[in-house]
């Protein structure tokens, strides 16, 4: 018997994207039962940027975070299933029939894949996020493996085993994923990732958002970068990271490398002082 999963979509101003990414949803071999959008307060409603039929919308008025919108989706979804898909990133067809087979295991609880940029060498600043956020260049090996971690930007997750630990947390507006995660494998749970399955970034990032988009990755829940954090960030920045851009002889990106640890040092000092630390 073949499964009913949900898949949903958090959106925020990704109009360029979001009909993509609907699109490779619907084109899967094994069909979603039922889809949503949860438009988290777009300044040009998501319902108006793609073809509404079989497509449920919600929307906030105002932008309340990732972690509200993906514990809404939760409690809208109808089946036991739900595939959590950026509204920048697409899924070959066969995505979600290759990782459904996962969850006859009852203790998992979340199957993701590897991400990838869908266009090799287009700037630096997708270059740089290759290399050092999305790891391309790691060898992942061919089996599955128990991941330490969750990440939601194309994952299938067991809803029955959210809800169990509480759910997403709605008050963090980044690191939800990471969060739920740390709870989910405390109550014993398994988070697979499966080196098979890949997920295609569309998103088109500048110098700045990559750099934005790498402290929030690696910044966690509390946001806390010390001052011996931010010395081990600039030797990371070094070694690999420096290392890498050179070998590849890309030293536009090795720019970008530079300047990522002093990035993601005054960005958590900035929040601190100002109280937009979101565990505050």
């Amino acid at each position: 018997m073949k499964p009913s999963i949900t898949a949903c979509v958090p959106t925020l101003d990704n109009s360029e994207t979001l009909c993509k990414v609907l699109e490779s949803i619907k084109q899967q071999t094994l069909p979603v039962r039922q889809l949503i959008v949860i438009d988290d307060g777009s300044k040009v409603p998501a319902v108006e940027n793609c073809k509404t039929q079989g497509v449920e919308f919600h929307r906030n008025e105002i932008c309340r975070g990732r972690g509200y919108a993906r514990a809404e989706a939760i409690k809208e979804a109808n089946h036991q299933l739900v595939f959590f898909c950026d509204a920048t990133n697409i899924v070959p067809e066969n995505f979600l029939a290759e990782a459904a087979p996962h969850f006859e295991d009852p203790k998992v609880a979340a199957v993701s894949g590897r991400i990838a940029n869908i266009e090799k060498n287009a700037g630096a600043a997708l270059r740089w996020r290759g290399r050092h956020l999305f790891k391309e260049d790691h060898i992942w090996g061919e089996k599955p493996l128990l991941a330490s971690s969750l990440s939601t930007y194309g994952t299938l997750m067991r809803k029955e085993a959210v809800l169990s630990v509480g759910n997403f947390d709605p008050n963090l507006v980044h690191s939800e994923d990471q969060e739920l995660g740390s709870r989910l494998i405390k109550a014993g749970f398994s988070i697979v990732g499966d080196p098979s399955l890949v997920v295609y970034s569309l998103r088109n990032d500048s110098v700045l958002s990559v750099l934005e988009r790498y402290w929030r990755w690696n910044g966690g829940v509390e946001e806390n970068m010390n001052f011996s954090d931010y010395l081990h960030a600039i030797r990371a920045s070094l070694n690999p990271m420096l290392i890498g851009d050179v070998r590849d002889r890309d030293l536009k990106s090795a720019l970008i490398s530079l300047l990522c640890p002093h990035y993601g040092f005054l960005r958590s000092i900035s929040r601190l002082i100002l109280g937009k630390n979101q565990r505050l």
